[in-house]
């Protein structure tokens, strides 16, 4: 699927053309054409290629998809990648965007439909280009792809919340364990899409960028502002996963211990009465009263008064 546009002077002039005239707009003075691909083959590649001098590396990188973001500067056009990042089913689903900046015209190529062009349509509709020019057009890309991040963040901050309250849950329903692998899992995606995102975004503030004018360069470094935030975040909330691996291991480790203390007690307490028993199972005549009435109880009340001694002492010793 190709969706085109054509502006002439900072104004939209043309909306879904026939591409086969993309080399008729890129001709014209003050003209600034953008089209954008999804999932395109091997022939859309080859007719970018043509009608825009696209660099041999810049289209074998964006053919081959899992690329790190990035940004590559070529004779007549930059090469930018990065990922749209959306959460699905409570897991975070990355898209590649690739982009191909020249000095009249811009390139989309998005990989999956997961980021949704039509947030920077709207805002660039109403807004004449003038001299920002291709500027602005990617700006308002990077701008809305960088805004979603902060979603996914506050989704995220959501689950590390849930995994803290679990981690002093008695019975909990999932094994803390296994949601803070899951939560981890899910950040580490996360961070391999932003991290590297702020170097590019580093880059393109830098005012010695061609494509960015002085106009719009504060627009570079507020997407680069929002975009250090995110990767803040992001690093934040690793530390709190791993804290609370700590205290998970913390506090199944304090689990064990209460147990075992009151196994100990337990075996403790069984272990009086099964040595007094013991005894009185031998077969001497040193037992008091053996083989009487009197006997038999008094065995039975010194078991009792010995276990009922030890269970005070461990009850009050905090182990039972």
């Amino acid at each position: 699927m190709i969706t085109t546009r054509l502006y002439r002077s900072g104004e939209l002039q043309e909306s879904d053309f026939e591409p086969a005239l993309v080399s008729d707009y890129l001709g014209e003075p003050g003209s600034v054409v953008w089209m954008d691909l999804m999932d395109p083959g091997e022939a859309d590649f080859s007719f970018l290629s043509e009608e825009f001098g696209l660099h041999p590396l810049a289209v074998e990188d964006a053919t081959h998809p899992h690329q790190r973001p990035k940004i590559e500067k070529y004779e007549n056009h930059r090469f930018i990648v990065l990922y749209a990042i959306r959460i699905g089913e409570d897991q975070p689903v990355l898209s590649e965007v690739d982009i191909f900046v020249g000095d009249n015209f811009i390139i989309t190529v998005r990989k999956s439909p997961t980021w949704q062009i039509e947030s920077a349509l709207s805002r660039w509709d109403p807004i004449r280009l003038d001299k920002s020019g291709v500027g602005f057009l990617l700006y308002t890309i990077l701008d809305s792809i960088v805004d979603e991040y902060f979603v996914v963040v506050d989704v995220m901050n959501d689950r590390i919340e849930q995994v803290e309250d679990a981690l002093f849950e008695t019975t909990p329903q999932t094994p803390v364990q296994e949601k803070l692998f899951e939560v981890r899992k899910d950040l580490v995606t996360i961070r391999r899409a932003v991290l590297p995102l702020r170097e590019v975004m580093n880059e393109l503030s830098r005012r010695e960028q061609v494509i960015v004018s002085d106009e719009i360069q504060p627009y570079f470094q507020d997407v680069y502002d929002h975009t250090v935030r995110v990767a803040e975040s992001v690093e934040g909330m690793r530390e709190l996963l791993a804290s609370a691996l700590e205290v998970h291991l913390s506090v199944a480790s304090n689990r064990l211990n209460e147990i075992m203390k009151r196994i100990t007690s337990w075996a403790a307490i069984l272990g009086v009465a099964t040595t007094i028993a013991g005894i009185y199972g031998m077969n001497f005549k040193l037992v008091p009263r053996d083989q009487t009435l009197f006997g038999f109880w008094f065995a039975v009340g010194l078991i009792a008064v010995a276990c009922a001694s030890l269970w005070l002492y461990f009850r009050r010793k905090d182990w039972l």
